[in-house]
């Protein structure tokens, strides 16, 4: 990584932009364009990610060069340099956060891919389920069936009522009456 001194003239322009003159800060980000793009090309920085973080060490600069004080003891190249640092590393740390996400959404469509078709035995499984719940059924009452029917269909219980002619009170207690003695069927089947 090539670093450049930055000019030792750039100590007027930061008292100008932290008295706020928005043409010094203007001249002073101009000034300091060159060296930000210097410090960033490197084969890990994509080029158009390279103007992005350009422009975000550009505002971190514009926003906190107000609180920079220009003392013999540290020289504004220390602070420039530590921020392009740190952009950097949150570049890469986002980088890798992204390439992460990406790693785990690929995985989540692999595993939802891969149980798309089930299994033939759970084909097999669901197949003598249903055969079971046809057998089921064959026990209830007429009403009982019918209204079954409807439900399975995707038929409201209002819709079912209107469709047999009947009221919502005989449909739900025709429901109710059903599941409790296709539970009690399910439990005998089960033990």
């Amino acid at each position: 990584m090539q670093k450049t001194s930055i000019p030792q003239d750039i100590v007027s322009l930061i008292h100008l932009a932290q008295m706020h003159d928005d043409y010094a800060m203007h001249q002073l980000l101009e000034v300091l364009q060159p060296f930000i793009r210097s410090r960033l090309i490197h084969p890990s920085i994509a080029p158009h990610d390279c103007d992005d973080l350009i422009q975000d060490i550009s505002l971190r600069i514009s926003r906190n060069i107000y609180h920079f004080k220009t003392i013999e003891t540290i020289p504004f190249e220390h602070y420039f340099n530590r921020l392009v640092s740190t952009s950097k590393y949150d570049y890469y740390r986002r980088q890798k956060r992204l390439r992460l996400q990406q790693d785990c959404l690929v995985q989540e469509a692999e595993c939802s891919y891969r149980t798309q078709l089930p299994s033939v035995e759970a084909q097999l499984i669901l197949k003598e389920r249903s055969e079971i719940l046809l057998n089921c059924c064959k026990k209830l009452s007429k009403l009982e069936r019918e209204v079954v029917q409807y439900i399975l269909d995707d038929y409201s219980p209002s819709e079912t009522a209107q469709a047999m002619d009947l009221s919502e009170k005989t449909v739900y207690n025709a429901l109710h009456r059903s599941k409790v003695k296709l539970r009690k069927m399910q439990e005998l089947l089960d033990a």
